[in-house]
């Protein structure tokens, strides 16, 4: 397992794409699943930094890595609490899944 902890800015969102691409990689995820993979990982950080921005949020983005041989999965962990559900966050579950 590996984490990082990124600041609540657009720009990183690019960089755990990019280790959330090497990281399935390093798995053996299929190449064609690997695009797949950044997408929804984008996707996950991008609503957290929103979430962040929207409630005023200061603290780092928590992103947890499950690369283990047998199994991929990334978790990112926003600090916003009670923030409402948008509607634009349902339609980011899909893409996310």
């Amino acid at each position: 397992m590996a984490a990082l902890s990124i600041p609540p800015d657009t720009e990183n969102v690019r960089t755990v794409r990019l280790v959330a691409g090497a990281a399935a990689r390093r798995t053996g995820i299929d190449e064609e699943i690997l695009e797949e993979v950044r997408l929804a990982v984008g996707e996950a950080c991008a609503r957290a930094v929103l979430r962040h921005r929207g409630a005023g949020e200061t603290a780092a983005i928590d992103v947890e890595l499950n690369d283990d041989e047998h199994e991929f999965s990334v978790r990112a962990v926003d600090h916003v609490v009670d923030a409402p559900d948008e509607d634009e966050a349902q339609l980011a579950h899909p893409v996310i899944s």
